[in-house]
């Protein structure tokens, strides 16, 4: 509503300014951060006042009332021109306050400006298509639900086109008492949003269906949540690798998972594992190239850090096949540990992820104690017992790294990201083992 009657550019010139000087000079990150909003917003403002400045004199030479003389082909007609004036500025907002100020001048008539506003509905579709190409198969159903959602909403704003313009004019006269054109336009946006909910709520489980049966789900060794549109925002892409690297440590615990239960390691898995480590590593590099914020940069060290426990752990896994080929019985007090981590629900699990690590550590240390006394008794041999300690040895480091590794990346990838407080628990696993 506020835009049927301000101004599409409020000053932008000012809002660089101060913003820019606040970037610059402020010495906290928050000032910093907020400058740059600052400048952000000057610059929208700016460019759209350029880009309305640009089509005013094209919307006064031409004559829109001969749309409303065509009936519904010039509804449709300017429903497409509204579409395409959206897909070519890729901004909605100019379409519709460039709309909203013709038809308050007069240029153009309410109900061809009201197909106007359903064709800049229809044409902010075509960013979310563009934008998910390359994406992930979720993004890209919820580009479908985007379009789903505009089009089905065009179709019916069109189709009862007069009664709610007959009711837009009876709101506007109760509420407001001044009969207004641009106001009418922008209620007449809001209420096709409103039309839009009401359309697709009883339609929501089916929708989630259809959906889901849209686009093939990436294959186990492909990223989930993870694409190049991520790392426009450093907050997100944080978010979403820590994500995808709990996904890869839960695959590693899978996989000793199976050692534990007399199974061998798949070739095909393993190879999938590396193939995610190699993107995460990849999109790691692509993040660390732009510009971040401190808490980001510390963060974004200790996604590295982290990613270099789990290919430690990932290097280990065929030495723990070869044990578990000459005992069977090996990793039996793993199994519970290797279980949680391999099916976890982050980041409520990481307190009994702890007390399950430090458990085994307690199991591990008596079965040592044992081996000592073996070997003291002469029971054992100091050669097997050197083997069998290198191998309690190779055990511990690839316990330890891997619970360290998860334990960090829920954090990350909690509510709250605060990287440093992540040595508490490092400390509690180096003293636990």
């Amino acid at each position: 509503w506020p835009t049927a009657k301000a101004p599409v550019s409020p000053q932008p010139m000012p809002l660089i300014g101060v913003g820019a000087l606040l970037k610059l000079f402020a010495k906290s990150a928050r000032r910093q951060g907020f400058g740059e909003a600052l400048v952000g917003f000057g610059l929208f403002f700016l460019g759209l006042a350029y880009l309305k400045d640009s089509f005013d004199t094209v919307f006064v030479d031409i004559e829109f009332s001969l749309l409303s003389e065509l009936g519904v082909w010039g509804l449709l007609l300017g429903v497409l021109i509204g579409t395409l004036l959206t897909v070519v500025m890729q901004a909605s907002i100019a379409v519709l306050a460039l709309v909203i100020t013709a038809t308050s001048t007069g240029v153009i008539p309410l109900s061809v400006a009201a197909a106007f506003v359903i064709g800049a509905n229809l044409g902010t579709t075509s960013t979310a298509i563009i934008s998910t190409l390359a994406a992930t198969a979720k993004a890209k159903r919820l580009a479908m639900l985007h379009v789903i959602f505009n089009v089905v909403t065009g179709v019916a704003a069109i189709i009862i086109l007069t009664p709610l313009l007959w009711f837009i004019n009876l709101l506007q006269n109760a509420l407001f008492h001044d009969p207004n054109p641009a106001l009418s336009l922008a209620l007449f946006h809001t209420l096709f949003n409103i039309l839009g909910v009401l359309l697709m709520w009883p339609l929501t489980s089916r929708l989630v269906l259809f959906l889901n049966s849209r686009f093939r789900a990436q294959k186990a060794g492909q990223l989930r949540v993870l694409d190049a549109s991520s790392l426009s925002i450093p907050a997100v892409a944080i978010k979403t690798l820590s994500m995808e690297s709990l996904r890869v440590g839960q695959l590693i615990s899978s996989q000793a998972l199976l050692l534990s239960q007399g199974k061998t390691l798949s070739s095909q898995s393993i190879e999938q594992i590396r193939q995610l480590q190699s993107e995460i590593s990849h999109y790691l590099t692509l993040l660390g190239k732009s510009q971040l914020a401190e808490h980001e940069s510390q963060a974004l060290n200790e996604l590295i850090k982290n990613q270099l426990r789990l290919e430690m752990t990932l290097q280990l896994l065929p030495e723990l096949a070869e044990q578990a080929e000459r005992d069977p019985q090996a990793f039996v007090p793993e199994q519970t540990l290797w279980q949680q981590l391999s099916s976890a629900h982050w980041p409520d699990a990481a307190q009994q992820i702890r007390s399950c690590y430090r458990d085994l550590m307690r199991q591990r240390q008596k079965l040592k104690e044992q081996l000592y006394l073996l070997v003291l008794t002469e029971r054992l041999s100091n050669d097997s017992g050197g083997d069998q300690l290198l191998r309690f040895a190779e055990l511990r480091r690839f316990n330890q790294q891997l619970t360290r590794a998860m334990l960090a990346l829920a954090k990350l990838h909690g509510p709250q990201q605060a990287p440093q407080t992540s040595a508490v628990n490092h400390e509690e696993i180096n003293h636990a083992s």
